[in-house]
């Protein structure tokens, strides 16, 4: 039983530290990013996303939210 908990606190451990060294490796690209290439990266993302069979009803409800926010202008 203390082998199992010692395993599962390390691998709690590796996933906290894997997430702190993604969001470490997040910022740095997004900070060597200019902004188009930020753009493009998101736009190519959000597109694969939106247009997936997942993502089609959070495509519909994001935009309907955003043009809540900023109107139909």
């Amino acid at each position: 039983m203390l082998i199992f908990v010692a395993m599962e606190k390390n691998v709690l451990t590796d996933i906290t530290t894997s997430k702190e060294n993604i969001e470490e490796l997040v910022e740095w690209i997004v900070d060597a990013m200019d902004l188009s290439a930020l753009e493009s990266f998101v736009k190519e993302n959000l597109t694969d996303y939106y247009c997936s069979d997942d993502g089609w009803d959070d495509f519909q409800t994001n935009y309907s939210q955003m043009k809540e926010i900023v109107g139909d202008d």
